[in-house]
């Protein structure tokens, strides 16, 4: 008996592997966003925190400079 690929399985396995290959895509898109989100959100935790930190200690100079003895 020899073994006859049909149209069918043909079809099939090019869509499996087309399947596949764009889940993959997806997949290592979508982790790629996510760190890059990630860190982004974070630099701009940062810049804010640090400017609320300098900001209540040039208040508290300021207050302290004008306060007479």
């Amino acid at each position: 008996m020899s073994k006859q690929t049909t149209y069918k399985k043909i079809t099939a396995k090019i869509i499996l592997t087309t399947l596949f290959l764009t889940l993959s895509a997806a997949y290592i898109y979508s982790e790629f966003m996510k760190k890059s989100a990630i860190s982004n959100l974070a630099q701009i935790d940062a810049k804010k925190s640090s400017r609320l930190v300098f900001e209540t200690l040039y208040t508290a100079c300021r207050w302290v400079g004008t306060k007479k003895i």
